[in-house]
């Protein structure tokens, strides 16, 4: 059985599976979310949480780790592929490659 056709963003072509459309749809949302904050609010931890900017790291890690590097067999990004972005990580980056 193929699933219907499930039309995201104007930014994306419809796709095939409504679970990958929701997916795109999700990014989306999170983009639009975060784009809101200020810089302050993206490094404030939230109720003993993380911050949004660790959360929005985290998941491009995820995301590097899945689609390139076991997906595509590509090497992990050299930033966002790093440890300080995955569970226990701190999140910084103390040099940002030029």
């Amino acid at each position: 059985m193929v699933a219907a056709t499930h039309d995201v963003s104007p930014d994306h072509p419809p796709v095939k599976s409504a679970l990958v459309g929701a997916l795109f749809d999700a990014w989306a949302e999170f983009d639009l979310v975060l784009s809101a904050l200020t810089a302050v609010e993206m490094i404030e931890p939230w109720f003993g949480g993380s911050a949004f900017g660790w959360t929005y790291a985290h998941v491009t890690n995820n995301v590097d780790a899945w689609l390139n590097v076991r997906f595509q067999q590509f090497a992990p990004h050299p930033l966002i592929g790093g440890q300080n972005f995955r569970f226990g990580g701190d999140g910084c980056i103390a040099d940002w490659p030029e």
